[in-house]
């Protein structure tokens, strides 16, 4: 049997509370359906029943009551008012059980009584939602279990569980014991907190969980401890959260998806599609006709590649299928009737004849490598938007993917390349914290830039690795030049993989006699991928030699929240498609919240990359992102416009 994450429909009457709660459960491990009518309601009782019925603000809530007891008959009621005692005893359904809660509270608050509400509706059943859903331990303020609460045949995984009288704090991982005790101190003082702990089975493999602690009076504290969003081996396959606006599977479930499938696993090929000029638009809309945009592109994108294709909506106006059975230049036509039925979105009366177009890019998946199709699909997307808009784009002959490569290697033979310094700024004062180091191809003053992770490492055996070294030695003698700076330098998978690697790179850094605080290497989700033997050790010789790594573009390609737990990573650097889209679209932001909380919690630091608006970066910074770099801050620029002059020293009278 398929065991799922625990189903919620929200059901609202628009832009406000619902949808505010509906983005604020997307960062919490349940699946999220919105409703906003009777035929939604029903498409979404036919499609997945739910465990839990949320009704926010009704006109008449008697009517809307009735309504979801008919279209979910014995699904327990959360109702959200702004009056009290709305319901009278006859407009309570027999058989369903209804809870009435004022609307005037915190969404967190809200949060947690959702939780609270599934772990007793599912801690009661046998249902296969019963080992994914949330579980509520009673604790007392040091963290020993509470003496009526009985977890055997009901704890998350066989073997031994909690036992009344004993410390929760023996399930933990030990580096989570001093988090969870903080967080302990806090509810005692009234707090609510939701954050990641890791939480250990039998054979003390640690497993991460989201948990929720809040005082409940009388010295007890409640615990709420649920498998967290993306680590579905604990307890078998699940099913992935969906977008509540489209209702396509999230990017993690897409993601992991494409990381299942491995090299063996037949030809595919990865879709991305992007709304032309969808941001300047969006501005005219209201949220309805926005949330409307998004629903009949969504449908748009399922008629034209049904199943077993795999639509996901990224982020915005951004979307990411995996197709599979098929190659690229196959699909070249179907792709071209999306942007037909996407161009007839629009027309006279809900949008005022708004027209939108659609860039397509597609890349075929080589030797098993999603991470490289996505990104080549982005890099095809790009060029078409930069070409127009309204196509299609195949990368490989369109992208001419075979003529970056000569370019690569005639630069690095002549020398006419440079190195261009792009400030990382602190939030709190906006001075730069480091620079990170990018290598510019061609001559000035636009010079192109070539990415050469984008390419396919066979065609490049060798050359990345010595590009990547030339960086590194370039970028230390700037360190020894300019004993102020700090550089964060990338590194390329095929380096990443390679036998004399990290031990070169910490050679290099030793013999140039600096601090090895004052380098960062960035490596992408892509090197995480690889096998675990060999990415941990890697890891943890950078780390011992003080070098630390950041996690660059994460968000964009295949990446997992198990990078961000099971590996030493310093510090992570958010993608544009995370960060683009804060400032309209609140399930981003929660979603960059849920990163950010997870972060904070290993103390790992935050970037936001791609930062062009003010609007932006404060809602970021509010939302706890640390660090900040894009236009708004800083372009890359060469080292003597960044840099300030050397000066020799004066010799004394």
């Amino acid at each position: 049997m398929e065991l799922a994450l625990p189903h919620v429909v929200v059901w609202t009457t628009g832009p406000g509370l619902g949808s505010d709660l509906v983005a604020a459960l997307a960062a919490h491990p349940v699946e999220v359906s919105e409703i906003r009518g009777q035929v939604e309601a029903e498409r979404a009782a036919t499609s997945r029943p739910p465990l839990l019925v949320v009704l926010v603000c009704p006109l008449d809530a008697a009517a809307r009551v009735a309504a979801s007891a008919k279209t979910f008959p014995g699904v327990p009621i959360l109702l959200y008012t702004h009056l009290p005692a709305t319901l009278a005893p006859a407009d309570r359904p027999v058989g369903v059980v209804i809870e009435e809660q004022s609307a005037n509270q915190p969404i967190s608050e809200i949060c947690w009584q959702v939780a609270e509400v599934l772990s007793r509706t599912i801690r009661s059943s046998q249902t296969p939602e019963r080992r994914l859903g949330p579980m509520r331990i009673e604790l007392d303020r040091k963290g020993i279990v509470g003496p009526a609460f009985n977890l055997r045949g009901i704890w998350f995984f066989p073997g031994p569980c909690p036992q009344p009288g004993e410390s929760f704090l023996n399930f933990l991982q030990s580096e989570d014991r001093g988090l969870f005790t903080r967080y302990l101190e806090l509810a005692s003082e009234g707090a609510l907190s939701f954050f990641p702990v890791r939480v250990l089975d039998r054979s003390g493999a640690a497993h991460p969980m989201h948990a929720g602690l809040r005082f409940t009076g009388a010295g007890g504290v409640d615990l709420i401890l649920q498998p967290l969003i993306d680590c579905a081996p604990i307890v078998g396959r699940r099913r992935g959260t969906r977008d509540p606006l489209t209702g396509l599977i999230d990017r993690w479930e897409l993601w992991r998806q494409m990381e299942q499938r491995g090299a063996s696993a037949g030809p595919a090929c990865v879709l991305f599609a992007k709304l032309d000029a969808f941001e300047s638009i969006a501005t005219t809309m209201n949220f309805q006709q926005v949330d409307e945009v998004f629903d009949r592109v969504a449908s748009a994108i399922t008629r034209v590649f049904p199943w077993p294709a795999q639509p996901s909506r990224l982020t915005g106006g951004a979307f990411l299928c995996l197709i599979t059975d098929t190659t690229a230049e196959r699909l070249r036509t179907r792709a071209q009737r999306l942007i037909q039925l996407v161009n007839r979105i629009g027309g006279e009366g809900v949008f005022n004849e708004l027209r939108f177009g659609m860039s397509i890019g597609i890349a075929d998946v080589i030797d098993g490598d999603h991470d490289l199709a996505v990104r080549l699909a982005e890099t095809a997307v790009r060029e078409a938007r930069a070409a127009g808009g309204n196509r299609v784009v195949i990368a490989g002959p369109d992208t001419l993917v075979h003529l970056r490569v000569g370019d690569l290697q005639s630069n690095i033979d002549l020398d006419t390349w440079e190195l261009w310094l792009q400030p990382v700024v602190r939030g709190i004062d906006g001075k730069p914290e480091f620079h990170e180091a990018l290598a510019r191809f061609g001559t000035a003053p636009e010079p192109k830039i070539t990415r050469p992770d984008f390419f396919i490492s066979g065609q490049l055996t060798g050359l990345l690795e010595r590009f990547d070294r030339i960086v590194m030695l370039r970028s230390l003698e700037l360190l020894t030049a300019h004993s102020q700076l700090r550089l964060s330098v990338n590194v390329t998978r095929e380096t990443f993989a390679s036998e004399s690697f990290p031990e070169a790179a910490i050679g290099m850094v030793r013999d140039s006699q600096i601090d090895p605080s004052r380098i960062i290497i960035e490596i992408s989700p892509v090197c995480l991928t690889l096998p675990e033997d060999l990415v941990r050790p890697r890891l943890q010789h950078l780390e011992d030699a003080s070098i630390a790594v950041a996690l660059d573009d994460f968000g964009s390609g295949v990446c997992s929240l198990r990078h961000l737990t099971d590996f030493p990573i310093a510090m992570v650097k958010l993608d544009e498609l995370v960060t683009s889209y804060v400032a309209d679209d609140p399930l981003q932001r929660n979603f960059v919240r849920m990163v950010v909380n997870l972060c904070r919690a290993r103390g790992i630091r935050t970037v936001a990359e791609w930062t062009r608006t003010i609007e932006q970066m404060q809602r970021l910074a509010e939302d706890g992102v640390e660090l900040f770099q894009g236009e708004l801050l800083g372009m890359p620029m060469p080292p003597t416009e960044v840099l300030p002059p050397r000066t020799s020293p004066q010799p004394r009278p």
